[in-house]
């Protein structure tokens, strides 16, 4: 028999370790992930309402789900992590003693409940991308349009880290190929003096002020204003003490100080772009971005990581709203760095009809 186990601070090393056995779990199913959504927002009224399924006392399954208001209507809530869905669940790998879809249809009725209980607007998941498990091979594991979902499709791109830096570089756009190699061909100059690449993983971390904090200060002065609180950068900080990330800080002489700063999240083998922040974007003529992203993957496959992620695609004919002109010209710019393009599979739900 199932049972729903609500995730409290007493069995979240169990949930964890959980994580880091199950093929289809990545960082956005642990507590960590979960801990800093929960942070974001200063003026929230966020739930965490995950549980894990057990059965016979041991854990086969666990749902990640978090209540917020909805940012254009904040009258009501729905499943969302911050302004993205929630990952779908992730089951245990031993196929022997479960069947898996068994448990996901009870799992989809418990979080129907939970959505009536908590007064909830509307659902949004997503399959990750970055799980070991092949979601093209196994989709009938995770296909909720069985469950009155409907769809949204996007696409993502996933760098193949194995093949080196030489195979990395030649299969990136052409434009990107050339910036790097003018970049870093002038041998740590530009046109407004020297500078360096520091980046900080769970070896050199040293205090939040000397690395996180720097970034902080530096997103405080990008966007003109403060987008998050306090604790949730200090919760990245603690993913870098943890092993699940990483920074690149860009120093400038002519400046002297750091100007930009780029995070990344890393889990088992793979690797997802964070966050991005610079004070300066004219330095190397505009092309500090692209530093901050070859500094990281060569960084990623020094450290023996295998996939990249550089984030979610965003084409006009595929939103009903066309996404704004600054949004548009960042999906493009990651698409530059290469990599496949995969098909993102996100559902919606609707808890109003229930």
């Amino acid at each position: 028999m199932m049972e729903f186990e609500p995730l409290t601070t007493e069995n979240e090393k169990e949930w964890n370790n959980f994580c880091l056995q199950s093929n289809s779990a990545w960082f956005r199913h642990t507590t960590y992930w979960m801990k800093y959504i929960m942070d974001c927002r200063e003026d929230s009224n966020s739930k965490n309402l995950s549980f894990m399924v057990k059965q016979n006392g041991k854990i086969i399954a666990v749902v990640p789900l978090i209540s917020q208001y909805i940012y254009s209507d904040k009258e009501n809530d729905e499943f969302a992590n911050y302004d993205t869905p929630v990952p779908i669940m992730a089951i245990k790998n031993d196929n022997v003693d479960i069947v898996r879809e068994k448990v996901f249809e009870e799992v989809q009725k418990y979080i129907d409940e939970l959505a009536i209980r908590n007064k909830i607007k509307i659902g949004k998941f997503f399959i990750d991308p970055l799980l070991k498990n092949n979601i093209c091979n196994n989709f009938d594991d995770f296909n909720l349009l069985k469950f009155s979902y409907f769809p949204d499709l996007k696409t993502t791109s996933i760098i193949d880290l194995t093949v080196g830096e030489d195979s990395v570089l030649r299969q990136m756009r052409k434009g990107h190929k050339a910036d790097i190699k003018a970049v870093f061909r002038d041998n740590y100059t530009n046109n407004r003096g020297g500078w360096r690449v520091d980046i900080f993983d769970y070896k050199n971390i040293g205090s939040f002020e000397t690395s996180v904090g720097i970034m902080e200060n530096i997103h405080f002065i990008d966007s003109g204003r403060k987008t998050r609180t306090e604790q949730s950068w200090v919760d990245m900080y603690e993913w870098i003490k943890n092993k699940m990330a990483f920074l690149v800080l860009v120093w400038s002489n002519d400046l002297n100080r750091y100007t930009t700063a780029g995070l990344f999240m890393n889990y088992k083998d793979s690797v997802y772009y964070a966050s991005y922040a610079t004070i300066d974007s004219s330095l190397f003529k505009g092309k500090v971005g692209y530093v901050v992203q070859w500094s990281a993957i060569k960084h990623m496959i020094e450290n023996g990581f295998s996939k990249y992620e550089t984030g979610w695609n965003y084409y006009p004919a595929n939103f009903k709203e066309k996404p704004d002109d600054k949004v548009m010209q960042i999906s493009s710019f990651k698409r530059g760095f290469g990599g496949k393009e995969y098909l993102l599979l996100s559902f919606y739900k609707d808890y109003g009809n229930l």
